[in-house]
Order: C-alpha cells, then sequence, then structure tokens
C-alpha cells in the first residue's frame, strides 16, 4: 500500500508501520471534513498541516493519513489510526499542543465534520 503524507518522503509513521498488512480488528479510520476560512491561503494551510506531522510519528499511533480536497473547496484530513482509543488519546493532546493552533485556525468555524469507523477491509 503507498502512503500519501503530508511530507514528500512516502514514508509511512514510524512505529505503527508494524500494524500494516493483516488489518488488526482494533484498526479505525478517522476521517474529518472540513472548509478553509475565507482568509486562509492553500499553501499557509498545507504548512499548517505538514506542521503536525511530527506530533503525529511521535504518537506512534498513526498508520497513514491522507490530505485531500475537492473542486468545491471541501476538505478531507483520512487518519488511520491503529485503534480507536489511540485516535481519542492522540486527538485530545492534538488540541492542546500549540503546533495545531494554526491548523486548527484555519479550518472555518462550524464547517467541521468527524467520523470514525473500524476499517473491515484494506487494499495494498
Amino acid at each position: 500500500m503507498r502512503l500519501f503524507p503530508y511530507s514528500t518522503t512516502g514514508i509511512a509513521f514510524g512505529a505503527a508501520d508494524a500494524a500494516r498488512g493483516a488489518a488488526s480488528p482494533e484498526t479505525v479510520a478517522e476521517v474529518v471534513t472540513f472548509r478553509l476560512a475565507e482568509s486562509v491561503e492553500r499553501d499557509v494551510f498545507l504548512k499548517a498541516a505538514g506542521d503536525i506531522e511530527p506530533f503525529l510519528r511521535a504518537s506512534g499511533a498513526v498508520i497513514s493519513r491522507t490530505l485531500s480536497v475537492d473542486e468545491d473547496g471541501l476538505w478531507t484530513d483520512h487518519i488511520v489510526w491503529t485503534s480507536m482509543s489511540a485516535a481519542k488519546q492522540t486527538a485530545e493532546e492534538l488540541m492542546a499542543h500549540p503546533q495545531a493552533m494554526p491548523m486548527m485556525q484555519a479550518i472555518a468555524e462550524g464547517s467541521a465534520s468527524m467520523r470514525h469507523a473500524s476499517i473491515v477491509l484494506t487494499m495494498d
């Protein structure tokens, strides 16, 4: 499976790499959709989104992450976590982390929608 993390290295997320291959029954996809605040430029947001990568890598809980945007400006941040508890704990820590503030502030108020789902099938 090819990963598309925010960096251009194409490298998976460290310790969580061991979770790749046979899917664990605990593996969870987090899908967050949102729009950028009107005054936020795309490149500024991409830098802010990339700036949280070291934190996510250090958590050891992220298997992969993909950020996309459609032609209507709807962004999707898709993260595969080792477990639901890891997703929730890391998200809580991230919200208090100073490095995450520029990304969070770039998202239009009230536009974010987050959901989690157990991964039942993966394709390499």
